[in-house]
């Protein structure tokens, strides 16, 4: 059972030539020095050890702080936790900004982009740092991310996403380096911010289909294609398939030219024009070629991806957004292509 010291005093004079102690009760403690400065100090005795803990200078901690201090410590060496350790453990959590700087280090050596590099960081120094960056990681929660996003979650959709998954990204990293006891709750977040408008620059595939289908450069690229497909067992993964569905590499009219379309959650149609590239679309292991696949879908969805599996889609997508589009493989989209050519 913990013992809180008894009340000696309750006066609040200075001391004149000597240290002296002023308890008021609960074990909490007033330490004044005779230079004029004082401190706060918690005492606490259990199975006849006595130990003192410090609590930080009168000057700059109230005593409804101090008192709620002490309860903290008292509750943990009650229940056999070293509030040193507690304390020692907690100085060494970083900030946001301390945190986002090793994210940064750890995920920026396998992006392919350079510039995704200086958007990165800027995008947290613009819009995520003035409101949280002092913060260590294990103090910032939902509603402190949500206060963020919300000043510019309609003025600038895309950037609010970018913001949305670099933030997500420093947080899961804190939680996976066991900063933070909780992951990134994002997804809640955003079923708390108002629906963003639909994006102009995009088209329904019926509406980008009929141009493809009638443009002369298409027709001669997709005419001298070979279109074949792989099947996948369900131990492989599952496709996901996007609003914008068409990949391609290789230039129009280069010889090493293909692309493929996910047409069903273990399907995918190709078209290539030269046997080798034929044969390695074709060894490329199973798993890997839907990893890259659906990175690929993706990084270059308008707005809607499928799957055959909620729970895998969301795994697949949240692991990728805070690369989203700099890791996949140099492919770009047909579809966003042709519409911006018949503009």
């Amino acid at each position: 059972m913990i013992q809180g010291m008894k009340s000696t005093s309750n006066g609040l004079a200075k001391p004149k030539g000597k240290q002296r102690r002023v308890s008021l009760g609960d074990g909490l403690v007033r330490l004044d020095r005779p230079g004029g400065t004082s401190s706060w100090v918690c005492r606490v005795q259990k199975d006849g050890v006595r130990r003192d803990f410090g609590l930080g200078s009168c000057q700059k901690v109230s005593l409804a702080q101090a008192r709620e201090l002490a309860q903290e410590i008292r509750e943990q060496v009650e229940i056999g936790i070293d509030p040193h350790f507690e304390r020692r453990k907690r100085q060494a959590v970083p900030t946001f900004i301390e945190a986002a700087a090793k994210t940064y280090e750890i995920h920026s050596k396998t992006w392919r982009n350079g510039k995704h590099h200086a958007q990165w960081t800027r995008t947290l120094e613009l819009y995520a740092f003035p409101h949280i960056g002092k913060f260590k990681v294990d103090q910032i929660n939902g509603p402190m991310i949500r206060d963020l996003l919300e000043e510019i979650w309609l003025a600038k959709p895309e950037t609010a996403r970018r913001v949305r998954q670099c933030v997500g990204a420093v947080l899961d990293w804190a939680y996976a380096s066991g900063y933070r006891e909780t992951d990134a709750p994002m997804r809640a977040i955003t079923k708390g911010l108002p629906r963003q408008p639909r994006r102009d620059n995009h088209f329904a595939a019926t509406s980008w289909l009929p141009r493809m289908i009638f443009n002369n450069e298409v027709l001669d690229a997709f005419g001298g294609l070979k279109w074949w497909f792989r099947e996948f067992e369900p131990e492989d993964g599952r496709l996901l398939l996007s609003d914008l569905p068409l990949y391609w590499d290789g230039g129009f009219t280069k010889p090493g030219f293909y692309i493929y379309v996910p047409i069903a959650p273990n399907r995918l149609f190709i078209g290539t024009r030269a046997e080798e590239t034929e044969a390695i679309l074709s060894q490329i292991p199973s798993a890997k070629l839907i990893e890259r696949v659906n990175r690929a879908s993706i990084a270059s969805a308008s707005q809607r991806i499928w799957a055959s599996s909620r729970e895998d889609a969301h795994i697949l997508i949240e692991s990728n957004l805070g690369i989203m589009g700099m890791d996949a493989v140099a492919m770009a989209t047909l579809a966003l292509r042709q519409a911006d050519e018949n503009q």
